[in-house]
């Protein structure tokens, strides 16, 4: 059996911009009001993008981000006293033109890498229950069929707005697609390949259907040249050169404390590291997950509550943990032997898969909604060693516990709404609400979690922006 491949080609965006900075942050500065063509909400892919792209328009930019850097889903770690670096967060992406394009402006090398040259060792499938492999265990790598069934709706790749009606296919629970089309042998393939996803059987199918895109699925066909990663697997370089084009208007552990939204224009107030900013624009661009939480601070109107009131969200996490003892180059997936199609019932460890420098295991984590991460990562720890003990037996008790190095939180992950929602138009509603109160919406939940659609919708979407009516 060949491993599954995860490539994880999503997006970052920005998290809360309600809690994310300590509420102790007290301002000891109050600086002038400042005026900027655009505010930006949120650095990760898609803010990073729009930003970057207005900049090079010759507009006047501000990027607020609630974290210590731009990235979003992207996650890289230095080891100490090296130059080695491990992409522990987005781990490559599709081989489309606006990928390439972008990583070329900032003079980023990337290579292109046959599918099976970039999974993370050899698979074992794990019960980590118990440690304990799952035997003659088998299931279809042959993704043709769903390909085929996603084909049928190729808006999905560029556009928010859907069909009325909707087709009843985006409305099922995916178990029930996966079982119209005779596609049940894929569903562990097609989990692994949606980590951060939840309760994948439970999922409504559009999801699947937007993510599963024709990037995603090129990247996965073997017959495909594979997938684009950079050459020197750093990809929080194209982050850092962003800030630094940017400059002074990149605002990262930064949020927004409240904001006044009309159509001729913005007034935003940033809490700062160093006090409070209070910019005006003349437009604003929420590229952050829009929960009614992390909308907040904005001043929704009743038609905006009425759509982010609705979504819901699931959790994916990572990091990477140092361990030593473990057989060279392999990789452990959790497998149930007692559960439908044998998937693992989250909140639990999707997977341990080794890196370039031995003893350190990328480890990736699923939840169906929030979760305190002092209690993921006690059970990323808990588990790791559990597995391990399971498989070097008395061996084990010599090594010293599972250290986890670096973690990051993804939460939240895949914002979606019921089938009932969808099917009463929340998407025509939520592309309809594009420039009302002179606010924008790109990002995951606006599009897909691919990073080439993402990028392609958010580069239209900006040019729309500026469309002289």
């Amino acid at each position: 059996m060949k491993p599954v491949v995860t490539l994880s080609l999503v997006a970052g965006l920005g998290v809360s911009i309600a809690n994310a900075v300590p509420a102790d942050v007290e301002a000891r500065t109050t600086y002038p009001t400042v005026r900027r063509d655009v505010v930006v909400i949120g650095g990760g892919s898609s803010g990073t993008y729009a930003a970057v792209k207005l900049r090079r328009m010759g507009k006047s930019v501000a990027v607020v981000e609630t974290r210590e850097s731009f990235g979003g889903h992207t996650s890289t770690y230095h080891v100490p006293g090296s130059d080695i670096t491990i992409d522990y967060g987005v781990q490559g992406y599709g081989d489309v033109a606006v990928i390439r394009n972008h990583f070329a402006s900032f003079d980023i090398a990337m290579d292109q890498l046959p599918l099976s040259e970039t999974g993370f060792g050899i698979s074992n499938y794990v019960d980590f229950r118990n440690g304990q492999t799952v035997p003659d265990f088998n299931f279809s790598m042959d993704l043709f069929g769903f390909k085929k069934q996603s084909e049928r709706y190729p808006y999905l790749y560029y556009s928010t707005r859907l069909p009325d009606p909707v087709p009843k296919d985006f409305l099922l629970p995916f178990r029930e697609f996966l079982a119209k089309y005779d596609l049940e042998d894929t569903a562990y393939n097609m989990f692994y390949n949606l980590e951060g996803f939840g309760d994948l059987l439970s999922q409504t199918t559009l999801y699947v259907l937007k993510y599963f895109n024709r990037e995603y699925l090129a990247a996965l066909d073997p017959g495909f040249k594979g997938a684009l990663v950079t050459s020197r697997r750093y990809n929080q370089q194209l982050y850092d050169r962003a800030e630094e084009m940017l400059g002074d208007d990149a605002l990262v552990s930064s949020r927004v404390v409240s904001a006044t939204r009309t159509k001729s224009g913005v007034t935003v107030v940033v809490r700062t590291p160093n006090g409070v900013k209070t910019i005006q624009a003349k437009k604003l661009l929420v590229t952050m997950p829009p929960l009614a939480s992390n909308m907040e601070p904005l001043g929704m109107d009743k038609t905006e509550k009425a759509l982010f009131t609705k979504f819901a969200a699931s959790g994916w996490y990572v990091g990477l943990v140092r361990a030593s003892g473990l057989p060279v180059n392999f990789a452990f997936q959790n497998t149930r032997p007692d559960t439908s199609h044998n998937l693992p019932k989250l909140p639990s460890l999707y997977q341990m898969s080794p890196t370039v420098v031995s003893d350190i295991y990328l480890v990736r984590y699923g939840t169906t909604g929030q979760m305190p991460d002092a209690l993921i990562k006690r059970d990323i720890t808990k588990t790791f060693d559990r597995v391990r003990t399971a498989v070097l037996g008395k061996k084990a008790k010599a090594l010293r516990p599972a250290e986890l190095l670096a973690y990051s939180s993804h939460y939240p992950f895949n914002l979606h709404v019921t089938p009932s929602e969808i099917s009463k138009g929340f998407y025509n509603k939520l592309d309809t609400l594009q420039g009302h109160l002179s606010t924008w919406y790109t990002g995951a939940a606006i599009i897909s979690h691919a990073t080439g659609a993402l990028w392609n919708f958010t580069d239209h979407l900006v040019d729309r922006m500026y469309e002289t009516k």
